[in-house]
């Protein structure tokens, strides 16, 4: 697999299993029905997730956006991302499991799933993150790269004169 391949499985993996995690913390995640006294009916009391995984949450949105900061980042920058993707992956499974102890159903199990698919992700992004291309490399400038401008009588001129010219209303391709 080629490295911008990689990236893109990273990326979209993360941002996928991360999207997930948020729809399925949002869920409701049980019922019970309560008895009230006799002129009232009974009431059906709901559990949405994050009632019970509060941190699932905003883990899920900063999961997504790191996964989406891995195209923009390079380097050390993608290095702190990927920390940074690895920890709201384990807090969103922490937080599912304790969903999954104390209710019955399927969103908290996906919550974990999810939460636990974003930190193998991560992990696995950071053996491989140092081969993948960064979004600005291409645009930027290497020291061996820089050019002297030379004017026709033969005296190199800096960037800054041009500039000066320029900014006087002067040709400076003269």
């Amino acid at each position: 697999m080629t490295p911008r391949r990689e990236l893109t499985a990273a990326v979209l993996s993360s941002v996928a299993a991360a999207g997930v995690g948020l729809f399925a913390v949002t869920r409701t995640w049980g019922a019970e029905t309560v008895a009230r006294p006799y002129p009232l009916p009974a009431e059906t009391v709901t559990t949405v997730g994050t009632s019970v995984a509060p941190w699932a949450l905003p883990a899920g949105i900063v999961a997504l956006a790191a996964g989406l900061a891995l195209v923009a980042t390079g380097g050390r920058a993608r290095g702190v991302v990927l920390c940074i993707l690895a920890a709201c992956g384990v807090v969103a499974a922490v937080s599912g499991g304790v969903g999954v102890v104390g209710l019955v159903g399927v969103w908290p199990v996906v919550t974990v799933l999810s939460g636990a698919v974003v930190a193998v992700v991560a992990v696995w992004s950071w053996f491989r993150h140092r081969d993948w291309p960064r979004m600005s490399a291409r645009y930027e400038r290497n020291e061996t790269d820089t050019e002297t401008l030379v004017v026709s009588d033969g005296e190199p001129v800096d960037a800054t004169r041009l500039w000066d010219a320029l900014g006087r209303g002067d040709d400076p391709t003269r």
